[in-house]
């Protein structure tokens, strides 16, 4: 994770804070919060890395080699800590669209590696939970990406991600009536929320 090296982050980490410094970011609007004051929340990259979820895909991948629950229920531990650390649309993971779009990517893959919609992991009440909590927060990051998309200054590579992840994500989870409009490139007439 970027230069970080010897970082205990724990199991689950805390989301919200920026491993190198220490600094915890408070949990205020997320599109109000001035991520470039290093002094009040730390290094953003690093907690954008780590929020990014490619962890999880390790995890699904050690669970669809192995069929061992372990790997699986690794998976849970961090989705729900991390449910439960960043409600939406408060702090520093609600506030780039282009994470979020890696965020979905890192999730669709995870998804499938633990066997979709009839993964044993949603098997039971406290699974079907898990699995309403986590598609709550996917519609919600869509949702939020298709509102904020890049326009300005980062545009080009920024834009690409996350038309990316909302196109990755309306295929892997087809499930509301937006998702068809996910799917398709914004035309030009086509106006994010400002």
């Amino acid at each position: 994770m970027f230069s970080l090296t010897d970082q205990t982050l724990g199991f689950p980490p805390d989301w919200n804070r920026d491993p190198l410094t220490g600094k915890r970011i408070p949990l205020q609007f997320g599109k109000r919060l001035e991520y470039r004051d290093t002094a009040r929340v730390g290094d953003i990259r690093h907690v954008w890395e780590l929020n990014r979820h490619a962890e999880l895909n390790t995890l699904a991948q050690a669970y669809a080699l192995t069929g061992e629950m372990k790997y699986a229920e690794g998976c849970r531990t961090l989705l729900v800590s991390w449910f439960e650390q960043c409600p939406y649309p408060l702090g520093a993971n609600w506030v780039s669209s282009l994470e979020l779009a890696i965020r979905l990517n890192n999730w669709a893959f995870a998804w499938h590696l633990l066997g979709g919609a009839s993964s044993p992991l949603f098997e039971s009440e406290t699974g079907e939970a898990l699995r309403r909590q986590w598609l709550n927060a996917i519609y919600q990051h869509c949702d939020f990406v298709a509102g904020y998309l890049s326009r300005h200054s980062s545009a080009n590579n920024h834009l690409l991600g996350e038309l990316a992840g909302l196109y990755i994500a309306s295929l892997t989870w087809p499930c509301w009536k937006e998702s068809a409009g996910w799917r398709r490139r914004p035309s030009g007439n086509w106006k994010p929320r400002r």
